[in-house]
């Protein structure tokens, strides 16, 4: 049995790794392909990360073999070791065999028995006051368990929810001091953790360093804490999270110090601003909107405040437009954002095209972890309007050409997902309603409502499935064909029902002019799954249709299509494409399918 002292069992792992660099400084010219044998613990793409060996989004796919160079083997192969060991796997070994001639090098890997954790346990220093503290509290939950394999992760990471603990019991001085007792023979290991919990404090002075730029109200308010306050760790991380959405900063660190007053702590917040002004071009192609082109200029601070103010140009074949917006962060708390843009526009529907100005003010909040409320007051002119001969008909009948509208658009969100671009599990609901008059002429009042829900429900590894329900309705009594057709609801396209050119799906007048509904249902059930590398698979089906009034559904308005896509996983997140079948023909546009460019998922 082999006594390590508290974090020597990481000393043993890391102070490795000098001599992995070290070895990999003489490094031969030639490249040769890699073959690693004997991985069956961990996944493969996993030990070929720890040992740097990665293969292109090509290679991936083709099952090429990644490859290093010469000098480099020994190095990979001490580090795929160290990896084992790091994953309790303490007798596991790896040797570099190099060809002489032509063909791959290989990398054996012997894994061996792995080491278990045999017991947990968390005790109080000596010398801490009978009653200042139940070590059991400490012990509960832990992320290392007794009877798994033992992981340096764990280990460490046990040790942090221990001393997150404490300090959310108001000791930001605790002090957690991890020990491991690794018996070789029995393959097991002894874990304790020693808790200095030290005193509980209250915030003294709250100081900023490296803002002198900086609104200091706007700092004040986006801290979730202040002087006089018991001194909580999440308090402490959600000021952090806080000040890192203002993108004012590219760094932010919380130092405490015991305060002159006993009993409280000192904070001082430092700071480190980045970029101040940002400049964005993007191009892209899809077989909706064809070429298109954006170009966006921002600024985080104008007039010596804290403003968001910027302007942006986009370009394409069904909408073009120009904006100037302005935000305000942290209104009156760092919930609370004012929002407000002014956007001329110009949009290429199906059977008509118009322009418009539209203006918008209002305010964002978050209500606690799980939702977010807008509420904004929207003014818009429709400024002309190109409409079909045959659509000239139906207007000529009583639908709206040309109008100004103003409404209060508000939209609550709920959301329990786990990550905003690509969602294993959770669910999102988002209602949204819209009160408008259309101003002038005896125009109508209506209310636009929409409900959009989604849930993703994780089936394995990487395999995903998603479902989403979007319902809409247009309610104005006596007046419904009096709602402007801008305001109507169309379906098909990318975010609706693939197979399905944009927004061409919808009634129809009796000279067959799409004229758009006052009711809207779609539905989409969508799987996602690994393929090799970064690649993903999507296979979906999507239905529904936008129907002459909400929840009534007329003779044959059902629409579908199906289709497969793929995903390529980026930094930024994923990006593809979909190739979609319509399941019924549609009168307004006879190819058969439809070709969709994505960043991110269609839902």
């Amino acid at each position: 049995m082999a006594r390590l002292a508290p974090r020597l069992l990481l000393a043993m792992v890391l102070l490795a790794l000098p001599a992995v660099s070290a070895a990999g400084r003489a490094k031969s010219q030639e490249r040769v392909p890699v073959r690693l044998e004997g991985v069956s613990v961990f996944p493969l793409k996993d030990v070929l990360a720890a040992a740097g060996l990665r293969r292109s989004a090509v290679g991936s796919l083709l099952g090429r073999s990644p490859t290093s160079e010469r000098g480099d083997l020994e190095a990979e192969a001490e580090a795929v070791r160290l990896f084992y060991q790091r994953g309790g796997y303490f007798e596991a070994t790896a040797v570099a065999e190099t060809p002489q001639g032509e063909g791959p090098a290989v990398i054996r890997v012997v894994e061996g028995k792995p080491c278990r954790v045999g017991s947990v346990a968390v005790v109080l220093a000596e010398g801490t006051p009978a009653g200042e503290a139940d070590a059991a509290v400490w012990e509960r939950g832990l992320p290392i368990r007794s009877g798994e394999v033992f992981s340096v992760g764990r280990y460490e990471g046990a040790a942090d929810v221990i001393a997150s603990r404490l300090k959310e019991d108001g000791r930001p001085f605790a002090e957690v001091a991890p020990a491991a007792v690794v018996d070789l023979a029995a393959h097991s290991v002894a874990v304790t953790y020693t808790v200095k919990p030290g005193g509980r404090y209250t915030v003294g002075t709250v100081t900023f360093a490296g803002a002198a730029g900086a609104e200091g109200r706007i700092l004040r308010r986006a801290l979730a804490f202040g002087s006089g306050d018991v001194y909580r760790q999440s308090k402490v991380e959600a000021s952090r999270d806080a000040l890192y959405k203002l993108g004012l900063f590219q760094s932010v660190t919380f130092v405490n110090t015991p305060g002159k007053t006993e009993g409280t702590v000192d904070v001082l917040v430092r700071l480190k601003e980045g970029r101040l002004h940002r400049i964005r071009l993007g191009v892209g192609y899809g077989t909706e909107d064809r070429l298109r082109g954006q170009v966006r200029w921002e600024t985080l601070r104008f007039a010596r405040h804290t403003l968001v103010v910027g302007a942006e140009a986009k370009a394409s074949a069904i909408d073009t437009r120009l904006q100037a917006y302005l935000r305000r962060p942290y209104v009156w708390d760092s919930k609370t954002t004012f929002l407000s843009d002014l956007t001329l526009g110009r949009k290429v529907e199906q059977d008509f095209r118009y322009g418009y100005v539209k203006a918008q003010a209002g305010l964002q909040r978050q209500i606690g972890p799980h939702f977010q409320g807008s509420a904004f007051l929207v003014l818009e002119r429709v400024l002309q309007f190109a409409p079909d001969q045959t659509l000239d008909n139906a207007i000529k009948a009583g639908a709206r050409d040309i109008a100004t509208m103003a409404s209060v658009a508000a939209s609550l969100t709920y959301a329990t997902t786990d990550a905003p671009l690509d969602p294993t599990r959770g669910s999102m609901a988002n209602l949204y309603l819209e009160p408008t008059q259309v101003i002038g002429g005896g125009g109508p009042f209506f209310t636009k409502a929409i409900l959009d829900g989604r849930q993703f429900v994780g089936l394995a590894p990487e395999w995903v499935l998603a479902f989403r329900l979007r319902v809409g309705g247009i309610y104005a009594g006596a007046n419904r064909g009096e709602v402007p057709l801008t305001r109507r609801f169309y379906a098909g396209g990318a975010n609706s029902i693939r197979g399905y050119a944009y927004n061409s799906l919808g009634p129809l007048s009796a000279q067959g002019a799409l004229v758009g509904g006052a009711g809207l249902l779609e539905s989409s059930a969508e799987l996602r799954f690994p393929l090799k590398g970064g690649l993903r698979g999507v296979a979906f089906l999507d239905a529904g249709n936008a129907t002459p009034a909400p929840f009534k559904f007329p003779k044959d308005w059902l629409r579908a299509g199906t289709g497969m896509g793929l995903r390529y996983m980026t930094p930024v997140g994923p990006v593809g494409l979909d190739l979609a079948w319509r399941l019924k023909k549609d009168p307004l546009n006879p190819s058969p399918y439809q070709v969709y460019f994505f960043i991110g998922y269609a839902f």
